[in-house]
């Protein structure tokens, strides 16, 4: 389903009870669907090591290929709290 603004995309993705969409300014949610599961894994990394939404979204990383056999990966160590 094409959306051409984030309300309707929020609109869409409230009907599937998710939360609004977490923006950041290197994420084009409304073209690119990895940016959007990009937003929300950045959005709960951010949440569970208490560091900066920016900095949970730089640390989450892609394959180069989303049909390869390829893991996600997450760089924790950057964004977690020393204490």
């Amino acid at each position: 389903m094409a959306v051409s603004d984030i309300s309707e995309l929020e609109s869409a993705l409230q009907a599937l009870s998710l939360a609004p969409v977490p923006l950041y300014d290197e994420a084009d949610v409304l073209n690119n669907p990895l940016d959007l599961c990009r937003s929300y894994l950045a959005d709960l990394l951010a949440s569970i090591t208490e560091c900066e939404p920016k900095t949970a979204y730089q640390a989450v990383s892609w394959p180069n290929s989303i049909f390869g056999r390829q893991d996600q990966v997450s760089s924790l160590q950057r964004g977690v709290k020393d204490g």
